[in-house]
């Protein structure tokens, strides 16, 4: 893969993932996005209780979508691929991560949003803890 391919998803990662997770805000009520470029290329979107970060690993050549739900004293963080699994939506391995163009970028982008828009119901107040449990998320006590 070449360098020059990667450089161009790294400078159209942020807009890219704005427009793919433009939803958030949109529909579901969420800020953002809030965007971090220093080590980590990220957006983050965020409502009382709940952030949806979506970063891009260099190294990997990937994107990754990660929920953060503030639960009572806990804070746990899980990836999307555990969640979408613990839910029952779809096998954790069918979330595309991989990027090498600009091209794949949108798609596995497009692909992300769609399975985090499936998994919005069921990261509700009721059922939040649960799931993450189930999927295994980190935890740490925050109060």
């Amino acid at each position: 893969m070449s360098s020059k391919a990667f450089a161009s998803v790294q400078k159209s990662f942020l807009g890219e993932s704005e427009n793919a997770f433009r939803f958030l805000t949109a529909d579901f009520g969420f800020v953002g996005p809030e965007r971090t470029d220093e080590i980590l290329q990220q957006v983050s979107y965020a409502r009382p209780g709940l952030r949806c970060r979506v970063g891009l690993d260099h190294s990997e050549m990937s994107v990754m979508t990660e929920v953060e739900v503030e639960h009572g004293d806990m804070l746990m963080i899980a990836g999307l691929d555990k969640l979408v699994s613990a839910a029952g939506i779809v096998s954790g391995n069918k979330i595309p991560r991989n990027v090498h163009t600009v091209k794949t970028l949108r798609k596995v982008l497009t692909e992300q949003a769609g399975f985090l828009r499936a998994l919005l119901p069921y990261l509700e107040q009721e059922t939040v803890s649960d799931l993450m449990e189930y999927s295994r998320a980190r935890q740490w006590r925050i109060r």
